[in-house]
């Protein structure tokens, strides 16, 4: 449960991303972090994690354990729903 909430935290800080993503919307950014996780990227993948969780996780490989289960990344199950009634 713990693990999941930080996730959910992860993405939801996305909007105070890291300088270098900055100039990328945060879609972008949130696939950019996806593909990271599928290449097993994890250095990559913990870029685009907020300063914040980034210092509540200290490194790239804590930030790993949180998000992966018996070798398989949480992210495999996040997919992406389109709001009703809004336009991108």
């Amino acid at each position: 449960m713990m693990r999941l909430l930080a996730f959910t935290l992860t993405l939801a800080m996305l909007f105070s991303v890291a300088a270098k993503a900055q100039d990328r919307s945060i879609e972008d950014v949130i696939n950019l972090q996806i593909e990271a996780f599928e290449t097993d990227d994890i250095a990559t993948a913990f870029t685009f994690a907020s300063p914040n969780i980034q210092a509540i996780f200290g490194t790239a490989e804590q930030f790993a354990d949180m998000v992966q289960v018996d070798g398989q990344w949480r992210i495999n199950g996040v997919y992406r729903v389109d709001a009703p009634g809004l336009n991108a």
